[in-house]
């Protein structure tokens, strides 16, 4: 918390745009992922076509919900690539979630296929 400290020692007015810029700067920088963080995060991405398989099978969930439910899906795998890509730039957080992408499209094909089917009367 040192950098914050440093960061909010000189008086600028609350409202100005460089005052919460150097918040910020100093909040991101006292901020650093460990090597395993990003080991665990992408191992654990990796499960999500078994975690549908379940799902799908106990129909909690099936393959039509979880294609209008995609737009959705997209944005929360940006926001989990964010947080587990070790770098700030966007590049990096595409490379991470292009695969967390096409695994939630095999997860819903795993739905289609393994899925409990429902009954017409339901």
């Amino acid at each position: 918390m040192l950098p914050l400290a440093l960061a909010l020692r000189h008086d600028r007015p609350k409202g100005s745009f460089l005052y919460w810029g150097k918040i910020i700067g100093a909040l991101a920088g006292a901020v650093t992922l460990k090597p395993w963080f990003v080991l665990l995060g992408l191992g654990l991405v990796f499960e999500m076509p078994m975690l549908i398989f379940f799902l799908a099978r106990m129909g909690i969930v099936s393959a039509g919900q979880l294609l209008r439910w995609f737009r959705w899906a997209v944005l929360l795998i940006f926001v989990v690539a964010a947080i587990i890509t070790p770098t700030p730039d966007v590049a990096t957080q595409t490379v991470f979630a292009v695969p967390m992408i096409l695994l939630y499209l095999l997860g819903v094909m795993v739905a289609a296929i393994f899925g409990k089917k429902r009954d017409a009367d339901d």
